[in-house]
């Protein structure tokens, strides 16, 4: 994922368009998503109120950071942006399309 979004980012961004392909066509956070099912698969694992309480807390820190980079993606994007985030999931993969 990462060596896509570094191949990708420069020119995506100098056409003004924002990324749709590779990861970003499943989902708008691929990165966010990928973190997420690793923390949620720690706390699984350790079954232990400490790791249920820090996944939370992490879960809680990532929405938030996500509605500031939606904020942001909205403003830079315009429109383009809109129809992309309409027919592509925030962080969960749609299974059938």
């Amino acid at each position: 994922m990462d060596g896509y979004l570094f191949r990708q980012f420069v020119p995506a961004l100098e056409h003004g368009v924002p990324m749709m392909g590779g990861p970003y066509r499943r989902v708008r956070h691929p990165r966010y998503t990928g973190l997420s099912f690793t923390r949620l698969s720690l706390a699984l694992m350790l079954a232990s109120p400490i790791a249920w309480c820090l996944c939370i807390l992490w879960w809680l820190l990532i929405e938030r950071r996500i509605r500031k980079e939606e904020r942001y993606l909205r403003a830079k994007f315009g429109a383009a942006y809109g129809v992309y985030a309409a027919k592509t999931p925030q962080l969960i993969p749609a299974l059938f399309r």
